[in-house]
Parts: C-alpha cells; sequence; structure tokens
C-alpha cells in the first residue's frame, strides 16, 4: 500500500490550486470572447430550440383534446416523445456550443452523423 506524506503531497496541492486558478481565468476569458462574438447566432438558435419545444407542448395540449386522439395514443404518443427528445438533444447541443466545444466533440459521439 503507497502510503503518500504530506510533505510529497504539499508542493501539488499549491501547484494544483494555481493551476487550477489559471485555467478558470483562461476559460472565462475564452468564454468570454465566444459570447462576444457569436452572442447573436447563439441566441437565435436558443430562440428557435425554445419556440419549437413549446410548439410542440402547444400542439400535445391540443391534439389529446380530440377523441379521434384516444383511438391513436400509441402513434400520438412516439410523436410526443421523439420531439420531446429532440428538443433535449437540441438544449444539449446549444450547451455544448455556448461552452465552446463544437458537437462533434461533446458527449454524444455518432461516428455515422460526422464524416471523417
Amino acid at each position: 500500500m503507497l502510503i503518500i506524506g504530506c510533505d510529497f503531497h504539499s508542493p501539488f496541492q499549491q501547484i494544483g490550486r494555481a493551476e487550477s486558478c489559471k485555467q478558470r481565468r483562461e476559460i472565462a476569458g475564452f468564454r468570454k470572447r465566444l459570447y462576444g462574438r457569436w452572442k447573436t447566432p447563439m441566441e437565435k438558435l436558443r430562440m428557435l430550440v425554445t419556440m419549437s419545444c413549446e410548439l410542440g407542448n402547444s400542439i400535445n395540449e391540443e391534439i389529446t383534446q380530440y377523441p379521434e386522439a384516444f383511438r391513436q395514443t400509441h402513434l400520438i404518443d412516439v410523436h410526443i416523445r421523439s420531439h420531446a427528445r429532440a428538443c433535449q438533444i437540441a438544449k444539449e447541443i446549444v450547451c455544448l456550443l455556448e461552452g465552446g466545444l463544437p458537437p462533434k466533440l461533446g458527449i454524444r459521439k455518432m461516428d455515422n452523423c460526422y464524416p471523417p
């Protein structure tokens, strides 16, 4: 069993704190420059995603009020769930773009969607 003593661990804590602070400043500066350059397109994209989600919610509320809808609940359920999932993925992509990560490098790895 390896035991790390206080004398060995202490310098790394100090270096780690300084490096962590430096990285946070770099990331904050990067995000500020990114927002300055892409502010308008990102706000438009965010608004488009919001409008799509709200429209889907409105359609969902309207469609469930029709008596004919109860005959095709499985079909309606698939549409509602698919749209909700698409909205969730779109919001994740917006978050990745705002953070400076292109979707290709983000948490979703879909090799068949992105050519090499």
